[in-house]
């Protein structure tokens, strides 16, 4: 459903204006002005990846679809780089669901309505892989560095057909273009099917090329 990575990135003077999907759903992440994250050359293992400033930079897709998809299922190579005030990576219309870190512990965390999975510790000045499902069971589950961090039923909507899925999404800030975070973005990788069968194949693919 969406595929990004140093490839993909339409930059002027070193500012983002769209990260290109490099799928063909044609999902790019859009952002002008003052929302445009910094392109930054060798920002792991010598090739480019975004830097959201934590102040204004904020990405977007309108509208994001499913596009008949039955779950949510993220991967993602990043560094947060400052814990801030609830620094936000991703997040839908009216939170529907959001990935953020603690503005406290500086843990990564994945939150639908009641349900909060979070990493064991801080991943605040460290490159990290995470992968980040929500699937059609319902079932929420987040993996850090390949180790499951604990997963969740508690949520009783499911994703495909669910009311609310369907909405913007926003990437390094909160919904309401708030709450941005300092984030180093390498690659990120989203299906609209639940990849656990493959998770490990994928994890492998993007430790071999980002050395995470």
């Amino acid at each position: 459903m969406g595929w990004y990575d140093n490839t993909s990135i339409i930059s002027s003077g070193g500012l983002v204006s769209q990260w290109t999907d490099k799928s063909a759903a044609g999902n790019h992440w859009l952002a002008s002005g003052s929302a445009r994250p910094t392109d930054t050359a060798s920002l792991l293992n010598g090739l480019h990846g975004l830097t959201f400033d934590g102040s204004a930079n904020v990405m977007h897709i309108s509208p994001f679809t499913l596009s008949g998809g039955t779950s949510i299922n993220i991967f993602v190579v990043l560094r947060l780089n400052s814990a801030g005030v609830f620094p936000y990576l991703f997040s839908q219309d009216f939170e529907v669901f959001a990935v953020r870190g603690d503005s406290t512990t500086g843990k990564f965390s994945m939150l639908r309505n009641i349900t909060t999975i979070e990493t064991g510790s801080s991943i605040v000045g460290s490159w990290n892989k995470e992968t980040i499902l929500y699937s059609n069971a319902p079932l929420q589950q987040l993996w850090s560095q390949g180790v499951s961090q604990g997963s969740s039923s508690a949520d009783s909507t499911a994703v495909a057909g669910g009311a609310g899925w369907e909405q913007n999404i926003y990437l390094g800030g909160r919904y309401n273009v708030t709450l941005f975070g300092q984030w180093d973005i390498a690659e990120l990788i989203i299906y609209n099917t639940d990849q656990s069968a493959n998770r490990i194949e994928i994890e492998g693919y993007l430790t071999q090329k980002w050395g995470v």
